[in-house]
């Protein structure tokens, strides 16, 4: 497939990211939850936070490997969503950086 063929979904790279993340988001979460649960001074609570920083920094990195992956051309969507759908998003896009 060249570059300026047509692309029908999404590479193998970028649906391992998505669902990578994923599970980072949660062990993110789980970490800090478990971390909260356990009593002051218990042993597994400098674990869990040490596990949350590191889950975290995970993220922050794949975050810059997929806005990188974002210069490359992606999948339309199909079948192409409603109109007042497609204002909404772009609304919540421009209202997020605006």
């Amino acid at each position: 497939m060249t570059r300026d063929s047509a692309v029908h979904r999404y590479g193998k790279l970028s649906i391992t990211l998505h669902w990578l993340m994923l599970a980072l988001f949660v062990g993110v979460y789980g970490c800090i939850e478990i971390k909260g649960l356990l009593p002051r001074g218990h042993a597994l609570r400098g674990l869990f936070l040490g596990l949350h920083g590191v889950f975290g920094l995970s993220i922050f990195a794949l975050v810059w490997v997929r806005l990188f992956g974002r210069l490359t051309p992606r999948p339309p969507i199909t079948p192409t969503p409603p109109t007042w759908q497609t204002g909404v998003s772009h609304l919540m896009h421009w209202r997020c950086t605006g």
